[in-house]
């Protein structure tokens, strides 16, 4: 029972993360809309010489707009106070570099809210990370109880995506060319999947689907981390 809380519970947080991370792609979408759009970085317009076609429309003409000039007529053009092409590309969710000296405008509330929910989840992941350390088949694999709550959600969501029946045929398959996963591993799996109710048979699978069921499974039993099989699930549920 204590079990069934902590993944409840983990389950919770999970889906929070998921509705952060989404939230932060948004947003960072629509910041970087903001910044290379097709008149974000379009150069001002010059003031026309004195005698140009450009200078000579009338007032009210909509094809000749009025000119206000900002400088002497019998004066030199001023030149640019820096190239069109200095500027960098900005970096998704930092605020863009300035321009020889000159300060970039100050970020917006809403790139700086974006920018440390990013960082908060890149820290969670990193907090509950092991050593990226391959598997060695045949030695007994250390689990964790993210581990066992990550197996939990993913068994429901591949039941979901391809039915039960096509997953246990599926793990089938990759136990047979792998060697993975053990033997208790395997049992905790069919475990988790009666634990969850995981009944459901879609009528209809793609190929894509499958594909991405088994990254996930590989991801799951040939990793000593949940970082992979999580982001794999949140790209699986963002398509």
């Amino acid at each position: 029972m204590e079990l069934s809380d902590k993944i409840a519970a983990l389950e919770d947080e999970i889906n929070v993360l998921k509705v952060e991370v989404k939230a932060v792609l948004v947003d960072i979408r629509d910041e970087l809309i903001k910044r290379d759009g097709p008149f974000a970085n379009a150069p001002a317009g010059r003031p026309a010489p004195a005698g140009s076609d450009e200078s000579d429309g009338a007032i009210g003409d909509p094809g000749f707009p009025n000119v206000v000039r900002l400088h002497s007529p019998a004066g030199p053009e001023p030149e640019a106070p820096f190239p069109a092409s200095a500027a960098p590309p900005p970096v998704a969710g930092m605020p863009a570099a300035g321009i020889q000296g000159i300060p970039a405008s100050q970020p917006t509330l809403d790139a700086i809210d974006a920018y440390q929910k990013q960082a908060n989840f890149q820290q969670l992941i990193a907090n509950n990370q092991r050593p990226q350390v391959p598997h060695v088949p045949g030695v007994p694999r250390e689990w964790g109880v993210l581990d066992i709550a990550s197996m939990g959600k993913w068994a429901e969501a591949a039941t979901k995506r391809v039915g039960r029946k096509r997953l246990e045929e599926l793990l089938g398959v990759y136990e047979l060319l792998t060697g993975e996963p053990q033997a208790e591993a395997r049992q905790a799996l069919l475990l988790m999947l009666d634990l969850c109710g995981a009944t459901h048979e879609p009528p209809n699978v793609s190929m894509n689907d499958v594909v991405t069921v088994l990254s996930q499974l590989d991801a799951l039993f040939r990793s000593n981390s949940i970082t992979e099989v999580t982001v794999l699930s949140l790209l699986s549920d963002a398509a």
